[in-house]
């Protein structure tokens, strides 16, 4: 998983995305008029777009503040690395 976000972070500025990291989006926000999304950030920077990816995690609020996630997650991931054992036939 770690590539793949990576390689999609790379894909994504090349085609002229901003990437915000460590940014809590307080309110979004779409302005039918421009049909862009207008967002307002804790720290009160604010941003406009034509496009909103709401990748902020599997209880996203964002998906939540837009009405596209209603109920509350009923499932979990997990991620575990594990080590081959040799004596399993792995080289």
């Amino acid at each position: 998983r770690f590539v793949l976000d990576e390689e999609l972070v790379i894909a994504s500025r090349g085609a002229g995305a901003l990437l915000l990291e460590n940014h809590k989006v307080e309110r979004t926000e779409f302005d039918l008029s421009k049909k862009k999304w207008n967002l307002t950030c804790q720290n009160g920077e604010q941003f406009s777009c034509k496009i909103l990816v709401a990748a902020d995690g599997a209880k996203s609020e964002i998906a939540r503040q837009i009405g596209v996630i209603q109920e509350e997650p009923n499932a979990f991931g997990e991620r575990c690395f594990v080590k081959p054992s040799k004596s399993k036939g792995f080289k």
